[in-house]
């Protein structure tokens, strides 16, 4: 009895265990290969949002400011051109649920995608503010035009990227022989929108 060999039955049991370590390695390493691929997604579109804001800043200061905000009359329900107005020049946004393009005032156009699973601009909840132009103004002389693009994450799990901000102050009686009011829209949202669900991952 104290020679006996392993038998067959403790073969089996051995090699299911075996298995079973075998199986939860190779799920350890999957999740850590798709945790390093969500990092790395997220890392693009927010490397891709830094150069978006920077393309877009550069242009306001290159071109004498912003000086008009527009968007379609009737946008399409998948996508939203917003056009800006430089004092010497023009620009356009077109946001879709997983892009948004840039065509700068020389006419070049960019494109970035989004990367990150279950992530969107919602087009729906593009937020504008503009301040200056009231009565409670703090400055007569000076207007601020801050819009924003929130991007949304679905999924909880996945890396947070924040909102597209475009900011710009100018000064009123400098540009284009003074900035109008009507050069801007008379409404906090642009596009097509239901503002109950609108979130911004930077407020």
């Amino acid at each position: 009895m104290k020679n006996r060999g392993i038998t067959l039955i403790e073969l089996i049991i051995s090699m299911a265990l075996i298995s079973i370590i075998i199986i939860f390695l190779f799920q350890l390493l999957v999740d850590a290969k798709y945790s390093d691929n969500k990092i790395d997604y997220a890392r693009d579109d927010q490397q891709n949002r830094a150069l978006i804001i920077k393309r877009v800043q550069d242009d306001f200061l290159d071109y004498g400011g912003l000086v008009a905000l527009r968007e379609p009359t009737i946008p399409p329900s998948d996508r939203l051109e917003i056009y800006l107005g430089f004092k010497n020049g023009s620009g356009k946004l077109l946001i879709k649920d997983d892009s948004l393009s840039y065509t700068n005032a020389k006419g070049k156009t960019e494109t970035w995608k989004l990367k990150t699973k279950n992530a969107k601009y919602n087009i729906n909840c593009v937020n504008f503010y503009l301040d200056g132009f009231s009565s409670d103004s703090v400055s007569p002389d000076f207007y601020s035009v801050l819009f924003s693009i929130p991007v949304e994450v679905k999924d909880d799990s996945q890396n947070k990227i924040d909102d597209l901000e475009f900011f710009y102050l100018g000064k009123k009686i400098t540009e284009r022989g003074g900035v109008k009011r009507e050069n801007f829209p008379n409404r906090s949202y642009l596009g097509n929108k239901d503002t109950r669900k609108c979130k911004y991952n930077n407020m």
